[in-house]
């Protein structure tokens, strides 16, 4: 989770995101409310986030995504909208792209 510091230096240098708020107990072991910045479409995380946490938020996004539950602000974070925005696979984060590679959604 970047800190309030970073927030400020990632908006400053990419004005098109907005400072968002993700909701305590959004997530399964997500006690607290997570500062970032983000869009509708992607969300930032720290250069070290953990690779077992990115794993475990795209299985927790996909799995949202297929049951056809994503709220409003996480509407557009499909794998397919995720996948259509980076250049190569190589941008996702290590415990994201596993994911993706077990799931069968990247090659």
């Amino acid at each position: 989770m970047p800190t309030a510091a970073e927030i400020e230096r990632i908006h400053a240098k990419h004005s098109f995101l907005t400072r968002l708020t993700v909701p305590a107990s959004l997530y399964p072991g997500q006690y607290e409310p997570i500062n970032t910045v983000g869009s509708w479409s992607f969300i930032l995380a720290r250069a070290d986030l953990d690779d077992p946490i990115g794993y475990r938020l795209a299985a927790s996004l996909y799995k949202i995504e297929r049951a056809g539950t994503l709220s409003r602000p996480l509407a557009e974070t499909t794998v397919k909208n995720t996948l259509g925005a980076i250049n190569g696979p190589e941008m996702l984060q290590p415990g994201v792209a596993r994911f993706y590679k077990e799931a069968e959604l990247l090659k």
